[in-house]
């Protein structure tokens, strides 16, 4: 979201929940009822605990987004689902630093809303947007789920395993356009180090 807007941008990820997100958090007619709920939510271990336990069988899709957003945003180290985020110990502009977190992230809906007016939002495999979407003026910055060895702890919705990571390399290395992937050291990315990335 830092960066200049391009032509043509193009967002993907598997997760439905952030996919289903994205796309309330961009539409006009639904960005305003999604910014209400989240403006109208302290920051609350039952409000947290109720949207963990309802987002994935909500079928309105704004009411759907807004909880996966409190579940997002609210849950502790960033881990999607794994716990609220009760820390209180630290303080930001008077209070606990994750109140002052939360009401950061709702500041930044509205930006985040107008970023996302020319964006395309895809929820593909890896292989089919590389090879849709490769050229020698694309730029692609991928942040796969992380290989587990290089991992503390945690889960994805949306695991690769070493197989597809070891794919992914090889795509990468034959792509026509840049590059940036985030990520471990790993011997799975080992090839990409010796062709000087």
């Amino acid at each position: 979201f830092a960066k200049p807007p391009a032509l043509k941008e193009v967002y993907n990820d598997l997760d439905d929940g952030a996919v289903g997100f994205f796309r309330v958090l961009k539409d006009e007619s639904k960005f305003e009822r999604l910014f209400t709920l989240a403006r109208l939510t302290p920051y609350s271990r039952e409000e947290y605990d109720l949207c963990r336990r309802t987002w994935e069988a909500c079928t309105d899709d704004v009411e759907r987004a807004y909880r996966w957003f409190v579940v997002a945003r609210m849950s502790f180290s960033g881990r999607f689902g794994c716990g609220w985020s009760s820390v209180i110990s630290s303080s930001a502009r008077g209070m606990a630093s994750t109140s002052s977190s939360w009401l950061g992230a709702l500041r930044t809906l509205p930006l985040a809303h107008k970023r996302l007016q020319n964006v395309a939002i895809e929820q593909q495999d890896f292989r089919q947007i590389l090879a849709a979407y490769d050229s020698p003026q694309t730029f692609f910055y991928l942040d796969p789920p992380y290989v587990p060895d290089t991992r503390r702890a945690g889960e994805y919705r949306h695991e690769l395993c070493g197989e597809d990571h070891a794919e992914l390399v090889q795509m990468l290395l034959s792509a026509k356009g840049r590059c940036m992937l985030s990520g471990y050291a790993h011997p799975v990315y080992r090839p990409l180090e010796l062709s000087g990335w």
